[in-house]
């Protein structure tokens, strides 16, 4: 999910249902727990330029929660439903 998460970055996340363009954490049938964005077609994807895996369509059933909230080294941030934005939590 770079360059919006990093590894080592923490996600908090909340229980609930997933809306589109939302960073999600799932259980992928092939690649175990991975957390990624919902895309407009309802497909799994990354952020990055170079993400171009088969991950599939988005399946509510293997949902673990909707990512909110990253810490990161530079501070906490939020976490938006559009890829460009991320602000700077209050």
């Amino acid at each position: 999910m770079t360059p919006t998460l990093s590894e080592g970055d923490i996600v908090l996340l909340r229980h609930r249902m997933a809306k589109e363009n939302e960073i999600v954490v799932v259980v992928h049938p092939r690649h175990g727990t991975i957390i990624k964005r919902i895309g407009p077609s309802g497909q799994l994807v990354g952020d990055g330029p170079d993400s171009s895996l088969e991950l599939g369509a988005y399946d509510s059933d293997t949902l673990i929660g909707v990512a909110i909230l990253a810490i990161t080294p530079s501070g906490p941030r939020r976490l938006s439903a559009r890829r460009s934005e991320i602000h700077a939590a209050d």
